[in-house]
């Protein structure tokens, strides 16, 4: 997923979503809850320390973010699903 398609799936420019990744400006509540939806994390996991299970994917979605890759398909990580 790149911060193109998360500023789509939540309904934000890519803009806004590079000033969250650079640490410009801060998602408000109802862009949290999106996120968390749309990345398949708890949304207080954005807000504190990440549960086990969610920690992988979230640090490998956000390399991929970084680099500007594609991670895999919303829905379609089955891998990360079963650990």
């Amino acid at each position: 997923m790149t911060p193109g398609d998360l500023a789509r799936e939540v309904g934000k420019s890519r803009q806004v979503v590079w000033q969250w990744l650079s640490g410009a400006r801060i998602p408000n509540a109802v862009s949290i809850v999106r996120i968390a939806r749309v990345l398949d994390v708890p949304s207080d996991w954005l807000l504190g320390e990440p549960p086990t299970c969610c920690a992988e994917r979230v640090v490998s979605l956000a390399r991929k973010m970084a680099d500007g890759g594609d991670g895999p398909p919303y829905g379609q990580d089955e891998e990360w699903r079963t650990k």
